[in-house]
C-alpha cells in the first residue's frame, strides 16, 4: 500500500476553546503588529534592525549595502 498523507489545508482548520481564543486574539491584536513595528524600526527606543531596508536591497529595490548585525561594519 503505498498513499500519501495529504494534509487539511490551513484555512480550513478552526479553533473553537475559550482558553485558545484569548491567546489567537492577543497574537493578532498585539504581537503581529508589535513585530511588524519592530521590522519596520517604528520603535523609537529600539536600536534599528534595518530588516526591511535589506529585503528591499536584495530585491533590488535600492541601490546599497547591506547592514550588518552588531559588532560588524556597516557601510
Amino acid at each position: 500500500m503505498n498513499k500519501k498523507l495529504m494534509g487539511n489545508p490551513l484555512k480550513m482548520v478552526q479553533t473553537n476553546d475559550e482558553s485558545w481564543d484569548k491567546y489567537i486574539r492577543h497574537v493578532k491584536e498585539v504581537i503581529i503588529p508589535y513585530y511588524w513595528s519592530i521590522l519596520n524600526d517604528l520603535i523609537e527606543d529600539a536600536e534599528p534592525s534595518h530588516c526591511i531596508y535589506n529585503f528591499k536591497i536584495a530585491a533590488g529595490d535600492y541601490l546599497a549595502s547591506v547592514y550588518m548585525v552588531r559588532g560588524r561594519k556597516e557601510d
